[in-house]
């Protein structure tokens, strides 16, 4: 299955953006890292990301109204692919 941001495949992403330029590994991480200061900061919205650095994978959940037991949460789970880059790269930047 194609990676997807929002339910839409990054053909979209592709499309919407004029100078659409592939996304890297340390963008990636970068974005991480505004994501985790994100959570310090405020105390709602909230992330939970875990990297498997053994198989290459990276898993997020985003929880919009904060964390709670059963609170309802979006989530992507890739691997660090070409697309599975670029699907967690723009998973995180539309939800900052």
């Amino acid at each position: 299955m194609p990676p997807t941001v929002n339910g839409r495949g990054l053909w979209w992403y592709k499309a919407l953006t004029p100078n659409y330029i592939m996304k890297n590994t340390q963008e990636l991480f970068e974005l991480v890292a505004k994501a985790v200061e994100q959570n310090q900061r405020e105390c709602n919205p909230h992330w939970f990301i875990n990297y498997s650095g053994h198989v290459n994978n990276m898993n997020i959940k985003f929880y919009r109204c904060g964390w709670s037991d059963n609170a309802r949460y979006e989530g992507n789970d890739e691997y660090l692919t070409e697309d599975g880059i670029q699907s967690l790269y723009w998973f995180i930047k539309t939800r900052l």
